[in-house]
């Protein structure tokens, strides 16, 4: 679960949204990260809804949930992206000119 939430908090992070969509996919707004697109093999649907129901999300309305604390989803997604992404590719990730965030 814990490497789950690393996970989540990278996707969000990366993907410059505060939110997670667990309502119907359609209907996913277009700066919300849908759980069931982000879905794979090691972090399948139902680890993500076990995981987003635990303490450290809370419902932010209208099928969105986010993380509690925005330092907690910072430290795991900071966690996440060294133990995941490539020293090699840091760089071009964090400075790439199109990123906001």
């Amino acid at each position: 679960v814990v490497e789950c939430a690393e996970w989540l908090a990278l996707i969000c992070t990366l993907g410059e949204s505060s939110t997670l969509w667990t309502g119907d996919e359609s209907k996913c707004p277009k700066e919300t990260v849908s759980i069931y697109s982000i879905a794979n093999e090691r972090n399948d649907l139902r680890l993500i809804q076990t995981t987003i129901y635990r303490g450290i999300f809370q419902a932010f309305g209208d099928g969105r949930i986010r993380f509690s604390h925005e330092f907690y989803q910072n430290y795991l997604a900071a966690s996440c992206f060294v133990r995941c992404i490539p020293r090699a590719s840091w760089d071009r990730i964090l400075f790439n000119p199109d990123r906001t965030a």
